[in-house]
Order: C-alpha cells, then sequence, then structure tokens
C-alpha cells in the first residue's frame, strides 16, 4: 500500500506539506510489516510477515520535521492488521499412491 503525508490545519483540514517538511517512517514491527524510504511526502508498507491477531496492530508511524526547524515535529501513527486475501488461484495437492 502506498501512503501520502499530509499536514492538518486547525480546523481538520488536509494540506500539502511536500514544500516545507521532510518525513520519516518507522514500523513497530517490521517481521509483519516493512516501509519503504519515504519519497518526498509519499512511502509504501508492505505486509511481509505472518497475520497480526485480530485488535494487535502492527504501528506505522511518521514524523514530519519542518526544514526551518519553525514547527514540529509531528507525529502520527497508523494502525495496521495484516489479515488474509481470498483466494488468488488454485493448486492440485497429490494424495498417497495406491495401487489398484
Amino acid at each position: 500500500n502506498t501512503c501520502t503525508v499530509l499536514g492538518v490545519t486547525a480546523a481538520g483540514n488536509p494540506v500539502d506539506i511536500s514544500g516545507v517538511a521532510s518525513i520519516s517512517v518507522a514500523s513497530d514491527d517490521p517481521s509483519k510489516v516493512t516501509v519503504d524510504p519515504p519519497s518526498g511526502m509519499t512511502f509504501a508498507m508492505h505486509a511481509v510477515g505472518p497475520l497480526t491477531a485480530p485488535g494487535v496492530p502492527v504501528n506505522i508511524t511518521a514524523v514530519a520535521t519542518w526544514n526551518d526547524g519553525s514547527r514540529g515535529p509531528f507525529s502520527f501513527t497508523l494502525p495496521v492488521e495484516v489479515q488474509s486475501g481470498g483466494p488468488t488461484g488454485i493448486i492440485i495437492v497429490p494424495g498417497v499412491p495406491t495401487v489398484h
């Protein structure tokens, strides 16, 4: 999944901060979800490990730091649960051979 980090005004409106800030991102459990280094305000995350237990997410934290140091740093944590998707194909698994 690809994510984009935006600022939020006091009124709760999203605002592009790509011209004034940079971000860092981290996963608190990279054995289940990894994150790519950000490109501008965008980063990708990848489920790589076992499923998470229901209600026990992996936390992805982004920290935005203003380039001139005038604001922040601001952080946001996104809880991510790794769940299985439906089947995407089929396989055939032969059983034990028998003589006829």
